[in-house]
């Protein structure tokens, strides 16, 4: 089965403790998906230290996906990747790291 979006699967493994929600595939590739969620209208979230392992591993084949104003009749999402090295939000908004460590990081867009 093809999704509406090209892919031929949508797995959830947010119970498998991996630093990811969702693999998302189509053929040999894989997309790995971290998914945020905010109430609010302010995109800013923390990663925990295990999803930020593997987005730095994995930079390539993980997306960041973010939420906000998920309790409203209008929310909407971020789509964040990294790109010559930096992490930008795929409508080209760019986001700066706040407070970066070794093992975590909060994201704010600007």
């Amino acid at each position: 089965m093809t999704t509406s979006f090209g892919y031929e699967y949508i797995k959830s493994v947010e119970s498998e403790n991996c630093g990811y929600d969702l693999e998302i595939g189509k053929g040999k590739g894989k997309l790995c998906v971290e998914v945020k969620g905010r109430g609010q209208q302010s995109p800013d979230i923390t990663l925990t230290p295990n999803e930020y392992k593997y987005f730095k591993e994995r930079k390539k084949n993980y997306r960041l996906v973010i939420v906000t104003g998920c309790m409203t009749d209008e929310p909407k999402i971020f789509i964040c990747k990294f790109k010559n090295k930096k992490l930008i939000v795929i409508n080209n908004q760019e986001m700066s790291v706040v407070g970066k460590t070794v093992e975590s990081f909060r994201l704010q867009i600007n």
